[in-house]
């Protein structure tokens, strides 16, 4: 499932986070004391909107800040739009990236937190010092992956 506005330039959103798979972990990072919303959280990697983004500019802008990797639109497998819990009256997405270059010796953490990880998906689900809404959001992923295969 990818959003038809996943790619899209020309409307408003708030954020864009995602899970990105190295084998069969996903990249997650701590978030810093300084940052207002949700400190010292784990959190998935992406960017709040800049300019003319789309919501998958914005996700890899902060992917390649945040890990110095990137992804192709090609490796998206599952792209889905909520309300944003920052702002509630705005959209965020949920870009979920796979692909077989994608390694970790590749990450280059970029001081944009205290720390990373490469976590299974179970465990991050697991962990109570993440940011819920995005725990709740990978849930769906989850369902809607299960769902799909039935």
């Amino acid at each position: 499932m990818i959003d038809a506005n996943a790619f899209a330039t020309d409307f408003d959103f708030n954020t864009a986070t995602g899970l990105v798979f190295i084998d069969d972990n996903i990249l997650v990072r701590r978030r810093d004391s300084k940052t207002f919303f949700h400190p010292l959280k784990l959190d998935l990697p992406g960017g709040k909107k800049s300019s003319n983004e789309s919501p998958f500019d914005s996700f890899i802008r902060g992917l390649k800040k945040e890990f110095n990797v990137t992804v192709e639109k090609t490796d998206i497998v599952f792209a889905k739009s909520y309300t944003s819990t920052i702002e509630p009256t705005k959209i965020s997405y949920l870009f979920v990236a796979k692909s077989s270059l994608l390694h970790q010796h590749n990450i280059c953490f970029a001081y944009t937190g205290l720390e990373y990880y490469c976590m299974t998906v179970h465990e991050f689900l697991l962990r109570t010092d993440a940011v819920e809404s995005q725990q709740e959001r990978v849930r769906d992923y989850l369902h809607t992956v299960c769902t799909e295969l039935i």
